[in-house]
């Protein structure tokens, strides 16, 4: 069966947990992972080495793995702010987790001390800190992945596509807006649940599921809407967050919370 994972955000522990109890139930398991790998949590540097290690996994970026890549290459996906300039990238989100990314590469305090001071110098710092293999794993992250039966996004789709079984990714090649908000834009509420040109699902993380607490039916589950599911539970963005795998084939999902537990399992 096929395995979609929210946002992780640095935190190893419940990725761990999950990945365990995924096992568990499915040995055959698929997995699929929505992008925001880095920042926020203690163990980024943990993090991808975990994901490196899994075989036949598919991931795709979040706008904090395009902002990591435009701090440690000057090249980036989406436009952004900071996109001529990667060290106002470093100022910028270092107020984003950037600094608990760094920490886990071995930038010492007094490093991110110089940093925060002046993010143009420590450029070659974080970029000697981070090793090849991470690298090339950010740089190489696509903007979405497509099944016959659905697509993951880490942000956005626009609802009322009218072409939306065509491919995506050339249209997110020919349209600057379209990758911006790939990676960047929030739905509204009232595009979560309203219908949607789609015939497929659509899988998202990016806006914790609390954003929409109109929407929630239970605290830190996902949230579905017609032919949508939004999978970042808040896992390092709440102390009371929570990582979430969502089966495809069954509607049913896992999710652990910060400290590895797994904290349920159902529908």
């Amino acid at each position: 069966m096929r395995w979609i994972i929210g946002d992780i955000h640095g935190m190893l522990r419940p990725l761990e947990a999950l990945l365990s109890a995924i096992a568990r139930q499915d040995a055959h398991a698929q997995l699929f992972f929505t992008g925001d790998y880095v920042n926020r949590g203690p163990a980024s540097c943990g993090v991808i080495d975990r994901l490196l290690s899994l075989r036949g996994a598919r991931f795709i970026r979040g706008n904090h793995d395009d902002i990591f890549q435009l701090i440690l290459t000057g090249q980036c996906f989406a436009d952004n702010d900071a996109t001529n300039d990667p060290s106002l990238a470093v100022r910028w989100f270092l107020e984003f987790g950037l600094a608990e990314t760094l920490t886990s590469y071995g930038i010492d305090a007094p490093e991110l001390r110089e940093i925060r001071r002046d993010p143009a110098a420590g450029l070659a710092r974080i970029r000697n800190a981070v090793p090849d293999r991470h690298k090339a794993f950010i740089q190489n992250l696509p903007p979405v992945i497509e099944q016959d039966d659905f697509f993951i996004a880490h942000a956005y789709w626009y609802p009322n596509d009218l072409t939306p079984e065509a491919p995506l990714p050339p249209r997110l090649t020919t349209n600057a807006r379209a990758r911006r908000d790939v990676v960047w834009t929030r739905f509204a509420e009232r595009q979560i649940t309203d219908d949607k040109t789609w015939s497929r699902t659509g899988y998202f993380g990016h806006t914790p599921t609390p954003f929409y607490h109109n929407l929630l039916l239970q605290p830190f589950h996902p949230i579905r809407g017609p032919h949508v599911t939004l999978v970042d539970t808040a896992a390092a963005t709440d102390p009371r967050g929570r990582l979430t795998a969502f089966c495809h084939e069954t509607e049913k999902f896992i999710q652990a919370d910060r400290e590895g537990a797994i904290v349920y399992q159902g529908g």
